[in-house]
């Protein structure tokens, strides 16, 4: 496992809720993982934000435990958005 850095995290008030948006580099490979430090999370949404290369496959696996996020792509190399919400 390596960890990956955000290119950026952008928050939003959601009334008793908070959105982070976060938007993950064109480098990730399988079993990256993000350490986010976010309390509270109860919903997560994360879609491939890129083209595929030489695959059809476009898609990206995330699981999560603690607070820390792991990504499976379907191919190397691939760019996402995570959106998480959390009671924090």
């Amino acid at each position: 496992m390596a960890a990956v850095t955000p290119t950026h995290v952008i928050r939003a008030s959601m009334g008793d809720y908070t959105l982070h948006i976060v938007r993950l580099p064109a480098t990730m490979d399988a079993t990256n993982t993000w350490a986010s430090g976010i309390p509270g999370i109860v919903s997560w949404q994360c879609t491939a934000s890129e083209t595929p290369g030489t695959q059809t496959n476009s898609g990206i696996a995330v699981s999560l435990s603690g607070s820390t996020f792991t990504f499976t792509p379907d191919e190397d190399n691939q760019s996402a958005e995570l959106w998480v919400i959390s009671k924090s």
